[in-house]
């Protein structure tokens, strides 16, 4: 009662220069903020989106892989499972909300709930990973080698296994790899005829740090704080400068790729996916210049022979399109080169350049691709034993998945994910439907796919087949409403247990038993006669006349009427509750300014069926001291 104390000297100088009024005016005018004591009706609060994002994010600072996934599906579908730990939230939360409350105030919070836990994804998120090599490939056909990738004819399936087997030395029995490969749903076609194109660099810029450096490549300020820098953009990555900082700046730099190596090649082509914006009063060839040295040294550009190379288109410098620019650089042929990206900018014009993929090729003597080409697939594969076996129901999306569910704006197939506009939801219940062929009821797929939310993570979501539909597994929703109660300092999470038994909650009396009185337990294991609990039956016996007068006769019954010999066995029944609640609840626990209760449904059977209810109170460590019951039910 300290706020008691702290009103209640102005309160009384009140009523006593005003003694005509009644000291409830007084109280009226305290800030209605505060309050004394807690109101006698519980506040009563529903989640909202903003509860479940920040449980989701609360979940998401324990920093565990579990929790990851729990969070994921919990914002994602606003649904608590009995998996997650939702308490120091809700305390969290609950006093936040209601810090003018006090002694005594409870708080009732309802969420959406489903008895069934989140799968567990981590060992797919988190798998290690394999990619086949053009040697994988090579060892399974000539054909096979020839295409470099698996079709319908010769399946992934056939032959991943013993790749593995060769391939990965360090797995252990029980391990689960991502297996990354190339597959085509059509049978390869291969031109022998024509040339084929052998590919030199590749570099897409996938993977950095978001405003530092590009890593693996060289970059040089000669003039101005500006530089050359790796971001992205819904998961593509790209090298990117501008001069600009709150106002044009005078800048000249760099971007180089070096070591590209065209000494067994006669020809080769330059290929650069570019964007540049806001070139304004600059010119592309002076102010954005592509070029190229045989005789950089890897660490000063003004030390080299430069020649600038022209594309055959560039962009428009006037916004982000990006355009593919060929370059011919066959008179670098038989060297090793670099290629390098110069920039500039003035204190009148600032452009950004972007540079999403650089590619150079040369004419080869393979053969020419003309059936449909390959896709990235990924499967899972676990060591059982010294055999490499396909994990079952699991499926990740490929392009060509994405690109399949596409809308007019290019969603999801644009980047390759989903995000908060093109959800999973409203697309793979369909794309199931057009995937599957002749599901059966109840079959069961995990799909695995990338989500972008600033970032891009890989997600998975579980889809069952039930009367026709695709459904996600997890969707047996109700309601939960938890209880927290404000103590002498601040509100706290009510642990409070209701719950009905069950044969495995029979069990554990019985199973007591048999250490304490194993006479008293029948041949099966599943049934004993000191507190009358069976876990076949699911109820307590309390009309076995073996008891008193048979093979489990115990003498404290022998000479009791047959009223005191049924209240006896209501007793025990009580005792064995309480022996269950010690074996199944070893970490309970008393709470200040909480009752903790465990309020519990049990069966018996004399003759008829009857239902009872059985309330204790938590008194100490493991200690539950009975409030009610057993109490029959009508």
């Amino acid at each position: 009662m300290k706020l008691l104390n702290k009103y209640f000297i102005p309160a009384l100088a009140l009523f006593v220069v005003f003694s005509c009024n009644p000291l409830e005016d007084a109280y009226d005018e305290l800030d209605e903020s505060i309050t004394l004591d807690g109101p006698e009706v519980p506040i009563k609060y529903t989640f909202t989106s903003d509860e479940y994002e920040g449980l989701a994010d609360f979940l998401k600072g324990l920093k565990t892989v579990e929790d990851s996934v729990k969070a994921d599906f919990v914002e994602t579908n606003e649904i608590v499972t009995s998996d997650v730990e939702i308490s120091g939230y809700l305390e969290e939360f609950v006093n936040d909300k209601y810090p003018q409350f006090g002694f005594g105030t409870a708080v009732l919070v309802t969420y959406n709930y489903m008895d069934a836990t989140v799968p567990d994804y981590s060992m797919y998120l988190g798998a290690p990973e394999y990619e086949l090599t053009e040697a994988d490939y090579d060892a399974v056909s000539d054909e096979v080698s020839d295409a470099g990738f698996f079709y319908p004819s010769s399946p992934a399936g056939d032959y991943i296994p013993s790749i593995l087997s060769s391939s990965v030395q360090n797995a252990i029995d029980g391990d689960t790899y991502a297996i990354s490969y190339m597959a085509s749903s059509e049978d390869a076609v291969l031109d022998y005829s024509s040339a084929g194109e052998q590919e030199i660099l590749a570099e897409t810029f996938d993977n950095g740090t978001y405003n530092s450096p590009v890593d693996g490549y060289f970059a040089q300020s000669v003039t101005g704080d500006q530089s050359w820098v790796w971001r992205d953009y819904s998961g593509d990555g790209y090298a990117y400068i501008s001069g600009y900082s709150g106002g044009s700046q005078e800048n000249e730099d760099w971007f180089v790729i070096d070591n590209v190596d065209l000494s067994d090649y006669s020809e080769a082509s330059l290929s650069v996916y570019q964007a540049c914006n806001y070139l304004s009063g600059g010119s592309f060839g002076t102010d954005i210049v592509i070029k190229v040295s045989s005789d950089f040294n890897g660490s000063d550009v003004t030390a080299a022979t430069w020649t600038d190379v022209t594309p055959d288109v560039w962009p428009s410098g006037s916004d982000w399109t990006f355009v593919t620019s060929t370059l011919d650089i066959s008179s670098f042929a038989g060297q090793e080169i670099a290629i390098g990206f110069y920039y500039r900018s003035t204190t009148d014009y600032a452009p950004g350049w972007e540079i999403s993929g650089v590619t150079v090729t040369a004419p080869g003597s393979g053969p020419t691709l003309t059936s449909k080409a390959p896709v990235e697939h990924v499967d899972y594969y676990m060591l059982s034993g010294s055999d490499w076996e396909l994990v079952d129901g699991v499926y990740t999306l490929t392009a060509d998945d994405y690109d399949g569910m596409g809308t007019a704006s290019g969603q999801p197939g644009r980047y390759n994910n989903f995000d908060g506009t093109a959800t999973p939801e409203a697309y793979l219940p369909t794309f199931l439907n057009m995937t599957i062929d002749f599901p059966l009821e109840g079959d069961e797929y995990l799909i695995m796919y990338k989500y972008y939310d600033g970032s891009t993570s890989t997600r998975a979501t579980s889809y069952t087949y039930v009367d026709g539909a695709w459904v996600s597994s997890y969707f047996d929703v109700t309601t939960k409403t938890d209880q927290l109660k404000r103590n002498s300092s601040k509100f706290v999470f009510d642990p409070s247990v209701e719950f009905t038994m069950r044969s495995s909650d029979y069990q554990m009396i019985v199973d007591v038993v048999k250490g304490t009185h194993p006479d008293l337990v029948d041949s099966y294991g599943t049934a004993e006669f000191y507190y009358g609990s069976g876990a076949y039956y699911e109820n307590f016996d309390l009309g076995y006349t073996a008891r008193w007068s048979g093979d489990y006769e115990q003498t404290e019954y022998v000479s009791l009427g047959s009223e005191e010999r049924t209240a006896l066995m209501i007793q025990r029944m009580g005792e064995g509750i309480e022996v269950l609640l010690k074996e199944k609840y070893p970490e309970a626990a008393p709470i200040e300014g909480v009752d903790v209760t465990y309020t519990v449904t049990s069966d018996s059977y004399d003759g008829s069926d009857a239902s009872w209810i059985t309330i204790f109170e938590v008194s100490g460590a493991a200690e539950f001291t009975l409030v009610e019951g057993p109490t029959k039910q009508p």
